[in-house]
């Protein structure tokens, strides 16, 4: 199994969590607000299944073998407590080398239309348009994430607080 655990801060019930798990586990650390883009693309590149898990989720152990073990190319778990339906997160996902291979260009697409969004929405596209970027880009190749039933808690980790922007830099700062 390989797990990636891109962060930009520690939190503790994650790390315990992933100090759990059996197989490749490899942190990733990201400081520049391009860095969540880097390290996808470097996955994409490199193109081997892996499970996704971001330093804010809070799981039990067993939902990545779950994920690993599922025939899906693409799934997820959604986050706790949200009723309506979830868009496929990357908070808690498995991407497998098939999805990959069928969605290679994915990330070089987001960086050449990255003008487009910045003129769009103001600002310049972050982090937390990637999942979202993902699934339209798949949805438009007729591809759609498995949604497990087992959720996963989403919580902004201790010393983070309110984002005031969607910026990298307001969400490792807190400012």
């Amino acid at each position: 199994m390989k797990v990636r655990a891109p962060f930009t801060i520690d939190h503790e019930p994650t790390l315990f969590m992933l100090a759990c798990l059996q197989g490749d586990v490899e942190r990733w650390q990201l400081t520049e607000p391009d860095d969540y883009l880097r390290f996808l693309t470097y996955q994409w590149d490199e193109g081997k299944s892996f499970v996704n898990i971001e330093h804010d989720v809070e799981f039990e152990p067993s939902i990545v073998m779950e994920l690993w073990e599922c025939e899906s190319d693409w799934c997820f778990a959604p986050y706790e407590g949200i009723t309506e339906p979830q868009l496929p997160h990357l908070g808690m996902a498995k991407i497998s080398s098939s999805h990959i291979e069928k969605t290679h260009d994915v990330w070089k697409t987001f960086t050449e239309c990255s003008e487009v969004l910045r003129l769009r929405w103001q600002r310049q596209p972050t982090w937390s348009m990637l999942d979202g970027y993902l699934y339209r880009f798949s949805a438009g190749r007729g591809l759609f994430a498995h949604r497990h039933s087992t959720t996963v808690v989403n919580r902004r980790p201790p010393g983070v607080v309110q984002m005031s922007d969607d910026s990298m830099a307001g969400f490792l700062h807190g400012a």
